[in-house]
């Protein structure tokens, strides 16, 4: 189904099935979120924020339904849709990112190096809403917003993408108040092979697993806004894994675990 493919497939077992089944069977019957047409403006409060890594998208607007879904596509000067470059940001081998609303917003992040231009990129915003009569579904499209924003030249870094992820189970691994091996060794297994961080990547994610530790909650805002379909339960079994990799499982992981549960599932 589309979302599968606008929202990245599955990958290490940690990224979830498709939004609601209303939506995919009307997206799989034939949308084309690709076809040009005149839409009207959404007039939203529309803006970007940069990072290190890639750029924050922000919308809101009090007419956004909530669950409805954003797709955000990215255009050349022409007007041209543009490709993707990074497989999991394709569709059509066109760039496309979706989200959903949440309390008449949309936040959405793009990672550096994922779309293929450089200098500026014009960023198409849509929003479609869904609902479901008997056993019919029908999507219906809002109307769309456009931004002209700066883009770097700056390779995708898979490490960079995941860095809160990796840096939860680093968390894990300190609450006992030691660092084992064994536990650098299963957070290797079960995230950076997991989620298929290259080997040449190996510098950089050893500059991440060496950072200073930083607060939970930062962090599983981060891992909400870059991959909102990480399953909760898969994340917190791998945490569970890591956390038993030295033999033992101390009071202080089982509750940071805990702490980690309540924020993912909020």
């Amino acid at each position: 189904m589309i979302w599968e493919a606008l929202l990245g497939g599955a990958v290490g077992g940690l990224v979830g099935g498709p939004w609601g089944l209303a939506v995919g069977a009307a997206l799989g019957a034939g949308l084309d979120i690709f076809r040009d047409r005149d839409l009207p403006p959404l007039d939203a409060q529309l803006q970007s924020i940069p990072g290190s890594d890639g750029v924050t998208i922000i919308a809101q607007a009090r007419e956004f339904e909530e669950g409805s879904i954003a797709i955000i596509h990215a255009r050349s000067a022409d007007g041209d849709f543009l490709r993707a470059r990074v497989q999991r940001y394709s569709r059509e081998e066109c760039f496309a990112l979706a989200g959903t609303v949440r309390d008449g917003q949309v936040r959405l992040f793009i990672p550096n190096g994922t779309i293929d231009v450089t200098g500026e990129v014009t960023l198409s915003l849509r929003i479609y809403t869904s609902t479901t009569v008997a056993e019919a579904a029908a999507v219906d499209i809002l109307g769309e917003d456009r931004l002209l924003i700066p883009w770097p030249d700056t390779p995708y870094r898979a490490a960079h993408f995941w860095r809160p992820l990796l840096l939860l189970g680093m968390a894990v691994s300190r609450a006992d108040g030691h660092i084992e091996p064994v536990e650098l060794q299963r957070i290797q297994a079960r995230f950076v092979t997991g989620l298929n961080i290259p080997a040449s990547e190996s510098d950089l994610l050893d500059e991440i697993l060496n950072a200073p530790a930083q607060p939970v909650e930062a962090l599983v805002a981060e891992l909400r806004l870059r991959a909102p379909r990480t399953l909760t339960d898969s994340v917190l079994s791998a945490l569970e894994d890591i956390a038993r990799a030295d033999g033992e499982v101390h009071p202080n992981e089982v509750a940071l675990i805990g702490e980690i549960g309540v924020l993912l599932k909020a």
